[in-house]
């Protein structure tokens, strides 16, 4: 037999079924024998990823931090306000939670140890149990809003305190700047509540004229017959106006 006979007779030997066909791989003396699936297993291995490759990313890899981000950590105080359960003061927590999380790009294990610090009382109480797991901070927050940041319970707050006020003196200019404070707050609420329909209130207007001293009360008299829409927004307008003229003459404005 030729030499070629010979190996024409090894080629021949060889099964030419692609599917079951093995790989050899000579190291020294020894003979590795690579299944197809073994090849593939070793391919993506030694395989070296580039931009176009679909790698999956880990369910806890973050996108990297801006640049105006990591500028904030170093500026912004990312402490929160002390909150203990008091619905008015939810809205400033809660506008400071998400201000400070979005311009840091706070993570949830970050912002679970800022939770933990600022929660007290029975707003603590309230979310303690979920105090230890990162992945709840939208939760957490959830709970709280839904307990504390009813909308129609801030404003019923904000009114009864300006329906407790005494009566406005009118050599009492510091009370009456107070009192203008407490309306614009108010009207605030209401618009960014969405909750329009009380700025319409003419028994809630009333109440608050009523705490005016006689000589304002003319003067708005005098306002709402030349001023076509009377609600509560030109109320606090006409009332801004008079607080902004009685605070040069005040030692603390």
């Amino acid at each position: 037999m030729s030499i070629l006979d010979s190996e024409s007779s090894e080629d021949d030997s060889l099964p030419h079924d692609e599917e079951n066909a093995n790989a050899f791989l000579v190291q020294g003396q020894e003979h590795i024998t690579l299944t197809p699936a073994r090849i593939q297993h070793t391919h993506e291995r030694t395989r070296t990823p580039n931009s176009d490759s679909n790698t999956p990313i880990v369910d806890n890899e973050l996108p990297p931090l801006t640049s105006h981000q990591l500028s904030a950590r170093q500026i912004i105080d990312k402490k929160l306000p002390e909150f203990n359960g008091n619905p008015a003061e939810w809205p400033l927590f809660l506008s400071t939670f998400k201000q400070t999380t979005k311009m840091c790009g706070l993570t949830n294990d970050e912002n679970l140890i800022r939770l933990r610090q600022a929660l007290k009382d029975k707003a603590k109480e309230r979310v303690v149990s979920q105090l230890s797991i990162p992945s709840l901070v939208p939760q957490i927050i959830k709970t709280l809003q839904m307990i504390y940041g009813r909308p129609e319970q801030i404003l019923h707050l904000q009114i009864n305190k300006i329906k407790n006020e005494p009566a406005l003196k009118s050599d009492k200019l510091e009370s009456l700047i107070d009192f203008s404070v407490m309306v614009n707050n108010l009207c605030a609420t209401m618009e960014a509540s969405d909750l329009f329909n009380h700025l319409n209130s003419p028994m809630l207007l009333q109440e608050l004229v009523d705490k005016l001293p006689p000589n304002l009360k003319l003067d708005w008299a005098a306002f709402r017959v030349r001023t076509p829409t009377i609600n509560l927004i030109s109320f606090q307008e006409w009332l801004s106006e008079i607080a902004e003229r009685a605070c040069p003459v005040m030692s603390t404005c």
